[in-house]
């Protein structure tokens, strides 16, 4: 199955890849943002968290068909994930 790109006025959202992982790790490890989301996220969120979940756990899914994740990009920006 091929995850689409969706697109609005703004913004791209565009299926996750391995290569996503770097900006997450970077963008994620934030307690205004960690402190909303399920228990089991870690706290402290460690070094290779964003590594780990987006290769061994989101990818995986995907490959499977049993779930879907997107990367959010400003248009003006693609290259860098805001969410």
């Amino acid at each position: 199955m091929t995850i689409p790109t969706l697109t609005t006025d703004r913004l791209l959202l565009i299926p996750l890849v391995a290569e996503d992982a770097v900006q997450i790790q970077r963008l994620y490890p934030r307690w205004e943002i960690v402190r909303y989301m399920v228990s089991s996220v870690p706290w402290p969120y460690p070094d290779n968290g964003a590594e780990y979940y987006v290769n061994n756990v989101a990818l995986p899914d995907m490959e499977k068909g049993i779930a879907w994740f997107w990367s959010i990009r400003r248009r003006e920006v693609p290259d860098e994930l805001m969410g």
